[in-house]
């Protein structure tokens, strides 16, 4: 009778199994059916042990490990299976938004259902009309945009149409600026003032309204041999004379101030305080003064209380109420000017 044989593949932690097996058949215990043969890969070869002769022998059998073979399998095939990707679906494939901000959830769906790997991506054509994360569309802007799912594994797309129509009111609205002003340490500026040859000065330019779209200014000079300005209109007076500088808009606003510069120093002719004229014991505040003309060569104060027992004042302007009562603080110029202003305050 011809053998049937059943080749089983071990690893090498499974050779002492084997052999155990060996030599049961050996010994006759009943271990396998009759007309079978064990084999057992060590990873140098095989040993076959069959029960009917109890006979073992050995060869150069296959040495990868793990798995079991029949007659018709390569030996060592034992890679798992991977369910590739076949294709994609999105749903809805067309989405219809009404306002900017609206949003919509578009859903992917990878075929099969069971691939292995069902990662994708999100892109899509315009995102001035609709953007998109993860299958969140947000619309952005009226028009249409196509937006595009792929897989991961096989590039594999699906697309949906996003369509964003808006009322006239909802439309983003390019604000324009409508006026532009120059401004130096902390105040507007504009008609003559008075500049020393020498100093530099940072001019600003404020725009309406301040959340317009294009607040971009161009600064220039009248007369380069008097003062200079650079982008950010910082001028630097080069000598005396008189100079215009203005700040122009995108959009064509100006405004303009005119520099007259000499060697003589520009001293404070008035002072301004701001403030609160009530306060409640132990609160404080800090008042702010205002100098004129804004290119005077020393903006410094000094500061001074009328009662420090109801309210001090330190270098910097901060009072602080002690007791009720009524107190008056005292600003005055550093240059020598003797300019002074004063406010009134009441310590409730």
């Amino acid at each position: 009778m011809k053998m049937t044989e059943l080749k089983v593949k071990f690893t090498k932690g499974f050779v002492k199994r084997a052999a155990a097996v060996a030599m049961a058949v050996c010994l006759g215990t009943t271990l396998l059916p009759a007309n079978f043969a064990v084999y057992a890969s060590t990873g140098n070869g095989e040993a076959a042990v069959t029960s009917g002769s109890g006979d073992i022998t050995s060869g150069g059998g296959d040495n990868t490990p793990g798995g079991t073979t029949s007659g018709n399998e390569k030996p060592g095939d034992n890679t798992p299976n991977t369910v590739a990707v076949t294709g994609v679906t999105v749903a809805p494939t067309a989405v219809t938004l009404d306002k900017i901000g609206a949003t919509a959830t578009l859903t992917a769906t990878v075929a099969p259902a069971n691939a292995t790997n069902k990662n994708v991506t999100w892109a899509t054509s315009n995102d001035k009309v609709a953007t998109v994360a993860n299958g969140t569309v947000t619309a952005t802007g009226d028009g249409e945009a196509t937006i595009t799912v792929t897989t991961q594994d096989g590039n594999k797309t699906a697309t949906a149409t996003v369509t964003v129509k808006t009322t006239k009111d909802e439309q983003p609205v390019d604000k324009k600026v409508s006026k532009v002003a120059i401004t130096l340490n902390g105040q507007t500026v504009k008609g003559t003032l008075k500049a020393k040859v020498g100093k530099t000065y940072s001019f600003k330019a404020t725009v309406t309204p301040k959340d317009a779209k294009d607040k971009k200014v161009k600064w220039s000079t009248s007369n380069k041999k008097i003062a200079t300005v650079d982008s950010k209109g910082k001028v630097k007076i080069k000598k005396a004379g008189k100079a215009t500088i203005t700040a122009k808009t995108s959009n064509g606003k100006t405004a303009k101030v005119t520099l007259n510069a000499s060697k003589k120093a520009v001293k404070v002719t008035k002072l301004a305080i701001k403030g609160n004229k009530t306060m409640k014991v132990k609160k404080s505040q800090t008042l702010k003064v205002t100098v004129t003309p804004a290119t005077a060569d020393n903006q410094k104060v000094t500061w001074k209380t009328s009662n420090k027992k109801i309210a001090t004042v330190n270098s910097k302007g901060k009072v602080s109420a002690k007791k009720k009562g009524t107190v008056k603080i005292t600003a005055t110029a550093k240059d020598g000017s003797k300019k002074k202003a004063t406010v009134k305050i009441k310590v409730k």
